[in-house]
């Protein structure tokens, strides 16, 4: 993945962002609850999946959700820097979250 890439969600209700607070630490953190690893067996899974990003990760996550059904370019994700787009597009990526298309395609 790159900064040319482009990525939008796989389905519109694949995920969802919720703001949590209060760990060890106290600090806040943007939780991503998603079903992009969901089984076919009801009930299987205890607990849904669940990604935490730094509270700084959490417009890009908001414009990712949003913009389904567009590809939004990770170049133009509203992020403090290069290194955090990537790092949310990637995480995103990994769990299948997202579809992605390399380059300027």
């Amino acid at each position: 993945m790159t900064l040319a890439s482009k990525i939008r969600l796989t389905t519109r209700r694949v995920a969802r962002l919720a703001v949590e607070g209060g760990g060890a630490d106290g600090l806040e953190v943007a939780a991503l609850y998603h079903s992009a690893q969901n089984t076919r067996i009801y009930r299987e899974r205890d607990e849904p999946d669940k990604i935490d990003f730094a509270i700084e990760a959490a417009p890009a996550l908001e414009h990712v959700l949003a913009s389904y059904p567009k590809f939004v370019s990770v170049a133009k994700l509203p992020c403090d820097s290069d290194a955090q787009r990537l790092d949310v597009a990637r995480a995103l990526a990994e769990v299948g979250c997202v579809l992605v298309k390399t380059g300027e395609s």
